[in-house]
């Protein structure tokens, strides 16, 4: 079909966009990530970090057959180079500080973690979509100094369906692998009494020590609750920890998780460890049809080996999202062997990148021959014992925290003091 006679609608807010064209495409109740509401708090708390639009495809017919959301960013080109392409880039921006340094147009938004932002409605021909976005992108990317075009976070079946992009010069990369435990669990204690002696063990003793070490938990839903106890004394843990990843783009403020906790009441939660009247740590996450997201953690690294806070984070934010009988529990990126001794699938991720101009793209081509060409593949560990999952699974609904008689108290309190930062795997994404 001639592409010439596909149409390509670009608005600049979400408030512009045909809600009846988006939602042709996009399931308006079980896709969050292409919510609406989800784009406009982006927009509106990211503002000054990048710029985003948000893009319908129309068939020659007239009918809205794609969707995608693309955001404007300035990237650090060496933040996951070899360490001696790190050091050589730093010695160069003595004198030229703009080095690597790139303004990427990309097809896809920082939440949620492992998640792409292209859409394309059944039935309808892949690469004509591809064609129209990528001449709508170029054009885009060309009006704001963009140096690469990219398409992220794509999984192994959204990989082969954009394969096209390789014949409009595009190149394939991996990206670190997202996590996915799928459960039929109600609690913790449950999920703990299904696994095996070795792997149980491990976590009992980390919560022996936990306990030891005096450290307390708390878990809300509640959308006022969450506003009110995310202070920016809280969000300095979130920023210690993004202070570690290895890869940084986007750092959310303040006003983002209240906005989340405001757009998706009920549905947004903030796990919390406190000690005396001193925060710890915290996780932030959504559900959605039945599905939980991690989505960001915050860490106080001076109190972390004290009690394995990390570890005993992942535990509390399980056991919440067990409760609210979610059957997929996404873990985001990163931290490896821990999420997948706890049960979890690895999802491989795969990225397209093209490059505008000779330069960049002899610069392009030479970055993707230092990158591995495979994902990680981290062994598969047999946790669970025979049977686990033949279990009946709960009844369906959003149960009510059973941590939330101890909201008030601890809402009272002040959030813990900045902590010192390094390198850690507890990256942003709720790695």
């Amino acid at each position: 079909m001639n592409a010439s006679q596909w149409k390509c609608r670009v608005f600049e807010s979400t408030s512009a966009v045909n809600r009846a064209d988006w939602h042709a495409v996009v399931d308006a109740t079980g896709d969050w990530g292409m919510d609406l509401r989800l784009l406009r708090v982006l927009e509106e708390t990211l503002g000054d970090q990048g710029r985003f639009w948000h893009v319908v495809v129309y068939n020659p017919a007239g009918c809205p057959v794609a969707c995608a959301s693309l955001g404007l960013f300035t990237a650090d080109g060496i933040q996951t180079a070899p360490m001696v392409f790190q050091q050589l880039t730093r010695h160069v921006r003595r004198v030229w500080p703009a080095c690597l340094r790139l303004r990427v147009l990309f097809c896809g938004l920082p939440v949620p973690a492992g998640a792409s932002h292209l859409r394309i409605a059944p039935g309808t021909d892949p690469a004509t979509v591809l064609h129209v976005l990528h001449n709508t992108m170029v054009q885009l990317a060309r009006t704001q100094r963009a140096h690469l075009l990219v398409f992220k976070e794509l999984s192994d079946v959204q990989a082969q369906q954009v394969a096209p992009l390789e014949k409009l010069g595009y190149q394939r990369g991996v990206i670190p692998p997202a996590y996915l435990l799928t459960t039929q669990f109600d609690t913790f204690d449950n999920y703990c009494a299904a696994l095996k002696a070795r792997y149980r063990n491990q976590i009992t003793r980390s919560q022996k020590k936990f306990r030891r070490a005096g450290f307390q938990t708390m878990c809300v839903h509640d959308s006022q609750a969450i506003a009110r106890l995310y202070t920016p004394q809280l969000h300095s843990l979130y920023e210690a920890v993004w202070s570690r990843a290895a890869a940084r783009l986007e750092k959310h403020p303040v006003e983002f998780f209240r906005r989340m906790a405001q757009e998706f009441p009920g549905q947004t939660s903030l796990t919390l460890i406190y000690r005396d009247n001193r925060m710890a740590a915290f996780n932030f996450g959504l559900a959605a049809a039945h599905a939980y997201h991690s989505l960001y953690c915050g860490l106080d690294y001076t109190l972390s080996s004290a009690g394995d806070l990390y570890f005993n984070l992942f535990y509390e934010d399980l056991d919440q999202a067990f409760r609210r009988t979610c059957r997929e529990i996404h873990l985001g990126q990163t931290s490896d062997e821990f999420k997948t001794r706890l049960g979890c699938e690895q999802q491989p991720l795969w990225f397209y990148a093209r490059a505008l101009g000779s330069v960049w793209h002899t610069g392009l081509t030479v970055a993707f021959k230092m990158f591995p060409e495979k994902p990680l593949v981290m062994e598969r560990y047999d946790v669970f014992k025979e049977n686990t999952h033949n279990q009946a699974p709960p009844q369906p609904g959003i149960a009510v925290s059973h941590y939330a008689e101890q909201i008030a108290p601890v809402a009272a309190r002040p959030a813990g003091a900045q902590s010192e930062t390094n390198t850690d795997k507890a990256g942003t994404g709720a790695g």
